[in-house]
């Protein structure tokens, strides 16, 4: 999975920016990150003109633009509606957009992915499992 070159990225409940320094900032030319305030607090302190860390509700969020990326780095739990709450998201998705998920591999998990895979096109996935036996579900979807 690769986010586009350049493109736009809005990470949904990024807490205190810990993906956001993953991506290299010449990998995109707009990071947004939003999260609940005590979070952004901390994230906030890392913004420049490519990177910007809001507060807001996951449920109730709005940034006001499109994205190439929209992200949900283990944040989907936190939806009342998970695929209801993407179906809002699509309105902030670029046309030619894509959602990149990842969540912890539990039953309940398993049953949500697929729930979603039913309404998507699932364009990559992997599933990540550390030294420990913990395991991750990584996707990237299209509008269906």
């Amino acid at each position: 999975m690769e986010i586009k070159p350049q493109g736009t990225v809005l990470d949904v409940g990024c807490g205190e920016g810990l993906l956001q320094e993953r991506i290299t900032p010449f990998h995109y030319s707009k990071y947004m990150g939003t999260d609940l305030d005590k979070a952004i607090e901390i994230a906030s302190k890392k913004n420049d003109e490519k990177t910007h860390f809001v507060v807001g509700d996951m449920n109730t969020f709005n940034p006001g633009e499109s994205f190439d990326a929209i992200i949900f780095n283990e944040s989907i739990y936190y939806l009342h509606d998970t695929v209801g709450g993407l179906q809002r998201y699509e309105e902030f998705l670029k046309p030619d957009g894509i959602f990149i998920i990842s969540m912890f591999q539990s039953e309940k998990n398993i049953a949500t992915k697929q729930r979603i895979q039913e309404k998507y096109t699932t364009l990559d996935e992997v599933t990540i499992t550390n030294t420990k036996g913990t395991t991750w579900m990584c996707f990237a979807l299209s509008r269906a």
